[in-house]
């Protein structure tokens, strides 16, 4: 997912830890590849869902697509908007298709973003039935980079308990998930990074199923004809978010943490406690 994982379990025994460690990290890799918009392998379920999409096709996904398109939908509506996958052409227009710094010269231009603050496509434009997609707008592209992490998460940590372990904590880029009660302060204790100086805001202690997750502009940016730009773009406008530099979300999933901070960091100052709200985050 264009990022680092660090994992951290007790285990009856070295030889469990390592067989666990090396499930989970298998486990990571292929939704790296299912759940990528911009994936070069043929295999990738998401990019072949864009590309019937494009096409105008029904597509028929799996169960655990179809559970995060779900979620994602569910996102969708409570945060007003804010959080909406199907920005995905607005941030090829920015040059953050990949993990990369935008390899670009030109900004995009202002027709270009009228247009999409005009007649820009919605996740609600896709219908889901059981495990087919559609949508009448071939223009729909989905990205799930603000969420697939989250849910990354929440299905390793549930894989993790199957296989008897109660304690544990995995860090995917910046977003922790972590269970168990007897966890050292090392692991349940966050540093929040100040997003213009290396200094620390603050630390928080995480508790047992609780997950933190940071959406900031100085995580991935660039410099282009003088104007700094970012990844996390305002779905609206489709242009990268300049009223707020980083928030920071505690909340009872992986996958809620992950896409709501995303959701506030668009919705500002003004907007982000009505979002929250109805996202049911209690912790900004």
């Amino acid at each position: 997912m264009g990022t680092q994982a660090q994992l951290s379990i007790w285990a009856e025994t070295p030889t469990q830890a390592a067989q666990i460690s090396k499930k989970i990290e298998q486990q990571l890799n292929q939704q790296s590849i299912d759940w990528y918009a911009w994936s070069p392998q043929q295999t990738s379920e998401l990019r072949r869902l864009n590309v019937s999409l494009q096409s105008g096709q029904p597509c028929q996904v799996s169960e655990s697509l179809t559970d995060l398109l779900n979620i994602s939908l569910a996102m969708y509506k409570n945060s007003q908007g804010y959080f909406d996958p199907a920005i995905m052409p607005m941030t090829a227009a920015w040059g953050f298709a990949d993990s990369n710094p935008p390899a670009m010269t030109e900004l995009p231009s202002q027709r270009l973003l009228q247009d999409w603050s005009q007649h820009r496509p919605r996740l609600a434009d896709l219908t889901l039935r059981d495990h087919t997609v559609s949508s009448l707008r071939q223009d729909l592209q989905i990205d799930l980079g603000a969420i697939a992490k989250g849910y990354a998460l929440d299905l390793a940590i549930q894989q993790l308990q199957r296989e008897g372990i109660t304690q544990a904590s995995l860090n995917l880029g910046g977003q922790v998930l972590l269970i168990g009660n007897s966890l050292p302060t090392s692991i349940t204790e966050v540093k929040i990074q100040s997003p213009r100086t290396n200094t620390f805001l603050g630390r928080v202690t995480l508790k047992s199923g609780e997950s933190i997750s940071t959406s900031g502009d100085y995580w991935r940016n660039n410099i282009v004809n003088g104007r700094t730009i970012h990844h996390l773009l305002d779905p609206h406008t489709g242009s990268p978010v300049s009223h707020t530099q980083a928030v920071t979300v505690i909340a009872n999933s992986g996958v809620l943490a992950d896409a709501a901070s995303t959701a506030l960091m668009a919705a500002g100052p003004e907007r982000w406690p009505a979002v929250a709200r109805a996202l049911g985050i209690q912790e900004v």
